[in-house]
């Protein structure tokens, strides 16, 4: 196999490996998500950071194999959550209205269907 082609079929690999594991990774972002928004305000910050992981991480890898409206998603959820976390974790009407906007375009996204 010459070099582009174990290239092409390695990144191949890594993107089904990828699109795989979202269905499961978007699953435990909406839990997060929602653990935030019905717990103390202590555990808020947990939700809320769990949140950021993921969309750091799917703006991070999700433009590199192919995906830049995830990406782009990912970046957008990123900031509306480091936001929250900036005033203290909390979590108010408005950014709770984007964050789940950008979990349903991601989650769509993911299906293949449009954001």
């Amino acid at each position: 196999m010459s070099g582009n082609g174990e290239f092409e079929s390695r990144l191949h690999k890594i993107r089904e490996r990828f699109v795989a594991s979202l269905p499961e990774r978007i699953q435990e972002a909406e839990a997060a998500f929602a653990a935030a928004g019905r717990t103390e305000h202590e555990h808020i910050r947990d939700g809320i950071e769990a949140l950021r992981f993921f969309a750091h991480d799917l703006a991070g890898i999700a433009p590199g194999l192919g995906f830049s409206a995830l990406g782009q998603h990912g970046q957008l959820l990123e900031k509306c959550v480091v936001e929250c976390l900036d005033h203290g974790g909390s979590l108010d009407e408005a950014n709770a209205r984007e964050i789940s906007r950008h979990l349903e375009a991601i989650r769509r996204i993911s299906h293949g269907e449009a954001a």
